[in-house]
């Protein structure tokens, strides 16, 4: 029996549902990959998710409840604004019940429409929901290189191509700015502290494209 800590990274697949229902509203099983991996209470998944899976046995399947106080909170009242018809229309947005809708930077969704005014709810989706997650965890991952290649996916997917060799880790990208070179290395510091130095390089630059 093997049971699982906080730090670790682990390869889990999971299906999330509204609780008491059939409506699935996430899943690691997509563009047909069969898993995901995660480092454990790194807040890659919902905390309150990461909290119940810690000392859970590998492969074992669980079912998973979680209250709104646990998932993605109460709805707020005030974050429900009325917003006028023609504002959408100005931006070539037909405004229906259920569209979700960026504004001023801001997801939303909007509820319904009368009148000429939208009823545009700024809760999360699922906000005052409980929720029930499906999980299965099938493994521990040991390999560094692994850990890298699932924090990049998860948290910087538009990095495609890096070289770990001990402790240095190489990045590729075409640019990158200073706020996003302290976002990684402060990732990199919070879930995978043995790789020591973190390394920026042009992928222009790079002749040899290579994970070996």
């Amino acid at each position: 029996m093997v049971n699982v800590k906080k730090g670790q990274f682990l390869e889990i697949e999971y299906t999330g549902l509204i609780k008491g229902s059939d409506i699935v509203f996430d899943r690691s099983n997509i563009e047909d990959k069969k898993g995901v991996i995660i480092c454990l209470g790194g807040n890659s998944l919902l905390p309150g998710l990461e909290t119940k899976l810690e000392d859970k046995e590998v492969n074992k399947e669980y079912n998973l409840d979680l209250n709104l106080d646990e998932a993605f909170g109460k709805k707020d009242p005030k974050l429900i604004k009325i917003i006028q018809t023609k504002v959408f229309i100005s931006k070539k947005i037909n405004p229906i019940p259920g569209l979700q809708v960026n504004v001023d930077g801001a997801l939303a969704t909007i509820r319904s429409v009368s009148g000429g005014r939208c009823v545009v709810d700024f809760n999360h989706p699922l906000a005052g929901r409980n929720l029930t997650y499906n999980i299965k965890i099938i493994r521990i991952i040991n390999d560094n290189k692994e850990k890298v290649e699932s924090i990049l996916n998860l948290d910087f997917p538009f990095i495609k191509d890096f070289n770990l060799e001990n402790e240095n880790l190489t990045l590729f990208f075409e640019k990158f700015d200073n706020k996003i070179k302290e976002l990684i290395i402060k990732r990199f510091k919070e879930l995978l502290p043995e790789v020591k130095n973190v390394n920026f390089e042009d992928s222009k630059e790079k002749k040899v494209v290579s994970k070996e």
